[in-house]
C-alpha cells in the first residue's frame, strides 16, 4: 500500500481516492481537516492482515494520540481495531467508539491515581496497563490490594536503543523518560513475582515514531526477547509498540509493511520456541491515519510589502 497514492492531483485538481476534494469542501469552512474514513479503515485492515500472516491472533491497537476524532475511532472500532491510550479521556473515547476493554492498552508515563481508581471502580479489565516506573507499580499494588482486584500489567522496557528519527519523537534511548531500564526491571521482577495483585502478562517497548528502517526496532525487540528468555517469564503477550513511518514526500523512502513484519518475525522467533502461544500486540498510529487526511486552507488575501509577497 503506497502512502503517496491516495492524495493526488489530476489535471490540476486535488483528489482523495477517486473523489474530487473540492466537492467535499463546498459545505465546509476552512481551515479544516479532511479525512476519508473508508481509506483509514482499509489501512487498519491491511496492517492487521499482514500481522496475521506472521503472528497468531495479533492485537492491533490504534494509538489514539495520533488522532482522537470520535468518528474515526468509531469506524476503526467497528472494523475490529483495538486502542492504545495514554489517559482516561482516551479510554472513554475508545469505549464510546465500541472498542471493548479487552482490546485497550493503557500506556504513558503520566498515569495518575485518580485514573487507576476510575478503572477499578468501573470494573474495567483492560488488555494491559503498561507500567513505566517502580513508583507506578507501587501505586497500582496499593490500589489493587485496597480494592481486592487483580490487575494485568506489562513492563515497558527501555532498551537503550536510539531510533533513526527526529530527536523529539525518539523514545527508546537511556536519555528518554519512557520505559524502565533493563537493570531496574531486573530488580522489579521479584516484587512482581511475589505480588498477589499484579499479574505480569507482557513486555512492552516503543522506541519512537516515524520509523523508516528496521535496524533499531529489530535490535530493541531482540533485547526484549533476551530479557524474557533470561528470566523465563511465562508471558501472554509481547507489545512491539508502533511508530511505523509514512511518506510525506513522493520519493521519500519508508519501511514497507511486509518488511516491517518480516523483521519482527525474525527478531521474535527465539521467543516463540519458549512461548509458542505468545500474542503480539502492535500500536500503529500515524501509519493508519496519516495518509488518509489533509489539512485544508483557502487563500483569503495576498499582500506585497517591500520585496516580499505574503499569502
Amino acid at each position: 500500500m503506497k502512502n503517496s497514492s491516495f492524495w493526488h492531483y489530476k489535471a490540476g485538481k486535488l483528489y482523495f481516492g477517486k473523489k474530487l476534494a473540492s466537492h467535499s469542501l463546498k459545505k465546509l469552512e476552512t481551515p479544516c481537516y479532511l479525512y476519508d474514513a473508508q481509506y483509514i479503515t482499509q489501512r487498519y485492515k491491511e496492517f492487521e492482515k499482514q500481522a496475521r500472516q506472521y503472528f497468531k491472533s495479533p492485537l492491533v491497537a490504534f494509538a489514539v494520540k495520533a488522532n482522537p476524532n470520535q468518528t474515526l475511532l468509531t469506524k476503526l472500532g467497528l472494523s475490529g481495531c483495538g486502542a492504545d491510550v495514554v489517559s482516561i479521556g482516551e479510554v472513554q473515547a475508545a469505549l464510546k467508539a465500541g472498542i471493548p476493554p479487552q482490546k485497550i492498552i493503557f500506556s504513558g508515563v503520566g498515569k495518575t491515581r485518580q485514573e487507576f481508581l476510575w478503572l477499578i471502580k468501573n470494573s474495567l479489565e483492560l488488555f494491559s496497563i503498561n507500567v513505566e516506573s517502580l513508583s507506578e507499580i507501587e501505586m497500582l499494588e496499593e490500589l489493587a490490594r485496597e480494592h481486592q482486584v487483580k490487575l494485568p500489567i506489562a513492563l515497558r522496557l527501555n532498551p537503550e536503543v536510539m531510533a533513526k528519527t527526529h530527536k523529539s519523537i525518539a523514545t527508546g534511548a537511556g536519555i528518554h523518560k519512557f520505559g524502565i531500564a533493563l537493570e531496574s526491571a531486573e530488580e522489579i521482577l521479584p516484587l512482581l513475582k511475589s505480588s498477589a495483585w499484579l499479574e505480569l502478562k507482557g513486555i512492552s517497548m516503543h522506541i519512537g515514531s516515524q520509523l523508516t528502517d528496521a535496524k533499531a526496532l529489530t535490535l530493541a525487540v531482540k533485547i526484549g526477547v533476551q530479557f524474557v528468555l533470561k528470566h523465563k517469564l511465562p508471558l501472554k503477550f509481547f507489545d512491539v509498540g508502533g511508530g511505523l513511518g509514512i511518506a510525506y514526500l513522493p520519493k521519500q523512502k519508508i519501511l514497507p509493511l511486509e518488511n516491517y513484519m518480516k523483521a519482527l518475525d525474525r527478531a521474535l522467533a527465539p521467543l516463540f520456541k519458549f512461548l509458542p502461544k505468545l500474542q503480539i500486540a502492535f500500536e500503529p498510529g500515524r501509519f493508519i491515519v496519516g495518509p488518509g487526511g489533509l489539512f485544508i486552507t483557502r487563500v483569503i488575501r495576498t499582500k506585497f510589502q517591500k520585496k516580499e509577497r505574503f499569502v
